[in-house]
């Protein structure tokens, strides 16, 4: 298995017509937290489409996302053993000012998918 060799960046926002914001939370609508963990699932499938999560080994949720903000998805990848290769992530709101803020950090497993 090869580690992935570029790590990814990327800005991203959520629209507020996302059908999640309905009942998360009426009045006051914040990104849930298993759409933040899919949207940095999905950009690491676009890039290394070999590759697939296998387990979400850590998610800490440190500040709300809003509709309509703008967040950087920042992952890097490390082999854990022949079989599995670590994305770490963080998602930042207000990326490169001062103002910027860890929203989110984890780790997830990730396997080949020819390994399944």
């Amino acid at each position: 298995m090869s580690t992935p060799r570029v790590n990814l960046q990327e800005i991203q926002c959520i629209q507020a017509n996302h059908p999640s914001f309905a009942g998360h939370f009426p009045g006051r609508p914040i990104v849930p937290g298993v759409v933040l963990l899919q949207r940095v699932e999905h950009l690491i499938s676009q890039h290394y489409p070999e590759f697939c999560v296998a387990a979400v080994n850590q998610a800490k949720f440190t500040a709300s996302v809003q509709p309509q903000e703008n967040w950087l998805v920042d992952v890097t990848f490390k082999s854990k053993s022949p079989q599995t290769v670590s994305a770490d992530f963080k998602i930042w709101l207000h990326p490169a000012t001062p103002q910027q803020t860890l929203a989110v950090s984890g780790q997830f497993t990730l396997v080949e998918n020819a390994l399944l």
